[in-house]
């Protein structure tokens, strides 16, 4: 999974849960919330950015929202922001451990300049530009 994928899903799967009347904890409503609130402050006043990213915490489920909340990322540059992907990542974790996300998934992607590794009980991305690595557990 590249690193704006794990941030949009991270929003996606938390909305999705909210939406579902699940009781949330404190700690998962704060990662949320970090998630959101530095996307926010990083897009500023891209309308289009700040219009996807509410329009998939409304609608986590569509599948026209999320990819264009991923390009939005993308074309501003947000998708390769250290601090907005470890906040996404730990979200991830977070609802890994309360059981919250969906099924298990496995998926391996390969790609010129990292590769991605996913599946139950673990994830990884490996940027081989920063060295940098980001895992789920």
């Amino acid at each position: 999974m590249e690193p704006v994928s794990f941030i949009v899903s991270s929003l996606a799967y938390y909305a999705a849960q909210k939406l579902g009347d699940k009781v949330l904890d404190k700690a998962g409503e704060n990662l949320f919330e970090s998630v959101k609130g530095k996307l926010r402050s990083l897009l500023g006043s891209n309308e289009d950015g700040v219009e996807a990213l509410e329009k998939v915490e409304r609608k986590p489920d569509s599948k026209g929202r999320r990819p264009t909340l991923q390009e939005e990322l993308n074309d501003f540059g947000l998708a390769q922001d250290h601090e907005v992907v470890t906040l996404a990542v730990q979200l991830l974790n977070h609802l890994q451990e309360k059981n919250l996300l969906p099924g298990d998934t496995y998926q391996t992607i390969m790609q010129g300049d990292g590769s991605v590794i996913i599946g139950p009980g673990s994830s990884v991305i490996f940027d081989d530009h920063s060295r940098t690595e980001y895992h789920t557990h």
